[in-house]
């Protein structure tokens, strides 16, 4: 179990996603402790001979470098640069997450965001308001990263049939992406694609039709995986399936089983 702030669990999703940039707006020493779990991540992953996520291997992030003049007088303008250099180098897709300070001082981050985004129209630029760990634990950070993304980029529409989203990706476990795969190729066999991962280990595009999915499926049985997929259910009507995936040999009959029976797979899952 990790313990850390929201600040640093939100930054683990969002330095997970391809084609989203990340601005921390924090002191350096905030923003090298989370980038810094990035990096062992895909240590220990080589390591252990694992998938790595492969945005954690150069994660897209940039800190505005708060520092006692910043506490004083506001991070406003450093906010301003650091998104606005981003844009420049390109970025269409901006997650923009506060550290303590931002909320201590009271820097308005939120309207700096929409005012970045209404002067670059097409680029997205999506606060995550965490305040280091005033709005919790890095579990809760997590949380409401993945929340955060999907309610500013998913659209509303009609569902892709025969797809899941598999909800509840562990994006510090060094094995996850590992796992992932092996459960990407047990719903191939069924006929089932992976339209998007949550909350993290994904991309933009992907966070897209999240909300087209078929159902979701859980990675995991916890309490965070569970709020994922009762917001899925009740924003965008993706209903989540009753098995989840599991180990063992039993058990990964049962979740193949199910996820068979739901889209009409059932002579494929028995096979």
């Amino acid at each position: 179990m990790l313990c850390g702030c929201a600040f640093s669990g939100a930054a683990s999703v969002c330095t997970s996603i391809e084609g989203l940039s990340t601005v921390l707006h924090a002191p350096a020493s905030c923003a090298h402790f989370t980038v810094q779990l990035d990096s062992s991540c895909v240590r220990r992953s080589g390591r252990c001979r694992f998938a790595s996520v492969r945005s954690f291997e150069d994660p897209d992030a940039v800190c505005t470098l708060m520092d006692e003049r910043t506490m004083i007088f506001g991070g406003s303008e450093a906010l301003k640069k650091a998104i606005e250099g981003k844009i420049a180098a390109g970025s269409k897709c901006i997650a923009v997450i506060t550290a303590c300070p931002p909320g201590i001082i009271g820097d308005p981050v939120s309207q700096i965001c929409s005012e970045e985004e209404a002067a670059h129209p097409g680029t997205s630029v999506i606060p995550l308001i965490e305040d280091g760990n005033a709005a919790g634990d890095f579990m809760q950070g997590v949380v409401d990263a993945g929340i955060g993304l999907v309610k500013r980029l998913a659209a509303k529409g009609g569902k892709m049939p025969m797809t899941v989203d598999l909800v509840g990706s562990k994006t510090m476990s060094s094995s996850a992406m590992s796992e992932i795969l092996q459960v990407k190729e047990c719903l191939s066999r069924l006929g089932i694609s992976v339209n998007c991962i949550l909350p993290g280990m994904s991309s933009v595009d992907e966070l897209r039709n999240a909300g087209r999915a078929s159902a979701c499926l859980m990675l995991n049985p916890d309490g965070f995986s569970r709020a994922l997929c009762a917001f899925m259910e009740t924003e965008y009507v993706v209903p989540a399936l009753k098995a989840h995936v599991t180990g063992g040999i039993a058990e990964a009959a049962s979740w193949i089983g199910e996820t068979g029976r739901f889209f009409g797979r059932e002579k494929e899952a028995d096979a």
